[in-house]
């Protein structure tokens, strides 16, 4: 019996009398999961709510939150959208000071959770999920729900279909033939953008000094820019020929908007397409204790990443393209692209922390910035 059988069954079972109530949520969950689990749906009916920290606002939660729902009618989501550094702040300051806080937090910075991890700000639980998800995060008790992938985007009016780049390689050699009609690339400004550091360094410990001749031939045909929806709407206008290591989502989300496709071109990058993910973890003496823990595993399931797909690329490699919206983009149709060994997590490439200084003042030197 699969999540969406749980109500009707469970209503079913009880009118009959024919089971104790811990049986009806046992049977109502996938079979990898602990026989006692429904020792937590129970718990939950008493709490009566959950409250979240993320940084995504209530409408691209919306279809995730309706399907919870849909299963646990009684427990009521409060969600609070931060900015990334605020979901960190927020319940640090409260938890300090003994207020009421988050139940789960969801957030995209990787030093973030590694602060909390070692303050001991995290509750241990073990979702069963875990087996589910790629093993990239090495703090316990912190799980990926979402990756954002990082692309190459151009112009069309610029770039022809038949130059169409894929990969930097491909940008290489434009750069060199000269086929951006004197207009510049873009790309993130590592020196001021701490996302353009982790992408950049990234490549390059995945193609060691490969990836810095790419740097030093494209840094001359590059105006770096400090943000990713800047760089997407100035690819559009012409400003730029195309940008690179550009953020999927606004990416994405411009070519909803009618004629943009006409526009704007774009590719996973071929030869390494760095990711930055999106993690989520319950804090340590969360005040719902059992809510928190059925909305963290429905974040998780299979179920629950198919109906934030719209809004997070799922990380789970068990959800395909066909599985999802054609708007959406998923973990396997990237690796259908570009090769299980060319995905590249950025967030904790070796020797992100230490080479940070050396790397930064290298890649002026290329960038002439």
């Amino acid at each position: 019996m699969d999540r969406r059988q749980f109500l009707a069954t469970g209503a079913s079972v009880a009118v009959l009398g024919m089971a104790p109530k811990f049986a009806m949520a046992q049977q109502a969950q996938p079979d990898y999961y602990p026989a006692d689990y429904g020792k937590i749906i129970e718990g939950s009916r008493a709490e009566g709510e959950v409250l979240l920290y993320s940084i995504m606002d209530d409408a691209r939660w919306t279809p995730l939150f309706d399907k919870f729902k849909a299963h646990y009618p009684w427990i009521a989501i409060k969600n609070a959208d931060l900015a990334p550094t605020e979901v960190l702040q927020r319940y640090m300051s409260e938890s300090k000071a003994g207020s009421d806080t988050a139940d789960v937090l969801n957030m995209n910075i990787m030093s973030s959770w590694k602060q909390l991890a070692d303050a001991g700000e995290l509750a241990d639980y073990k979702s069963p999920e875990a087996g589910h998800l790629p093993d990239w995060v090495p703090f316990a008790n912190v799980y990926p729900t979402a990756l954002d992938h990082h692309v190459i985007i151009w112009n069309k009016k610029i770039i022809s279909d038949a130059d169409a780049p894929k990969s930097m390689e491909d940008l290489v050699k434009l750069a060199k033939a000269n086929a951006f009609q004197n207009q510049k690339l873009t790309t993130y400004a590592v020196h001021l953008e701490p996302v353009g550091y982790l992408l950049s360094h990234a490549l390059t410990a995945h193609h060691g000094e490969k990836a810095w001749q790419w740097f030093e031939t494209l840094g001359p045909v590059t105006r770096p820019e400090a943000s990713g929806g800047l760089m997407v709407e100035k690819v559009t206008v012409g400003e730029y020929a195309g940008a690179y290591l550009a953020p999927s989502g606004p990416v994405w989300k411009a070519l909803l908007q009618p004629g943009r496709s006409d526009i704007l071109g774009w590719s996973y990058i071929t030869d390494g397409t760095p990711v930055l993910m999106r993690a989520a973890g319950i804090p340590k003496k969360p005040k719902h204790p059992n809510a928190a823990r059925l909305l963290l595993d429905f974040m998780l399931s299979r179920e629950g990443q198919i109906a934030l797909a719209d809004s997070a690329p799922p990380v789970r490699s068990d959800i395909a393209q066909a599985d999802v919206s054609a708007n959406a983009h998923t973990y396997s149709s990237l690796v259908d692209v570009v090769g299980e060994k060319n995905v590249i997590q950025a967030d904790f490439a070796p020797g992100v922390v230490e080479n940070y200084d050396a790397f930064v003042k290298r890649w002026r030197a290329a960038y002439k910035v």
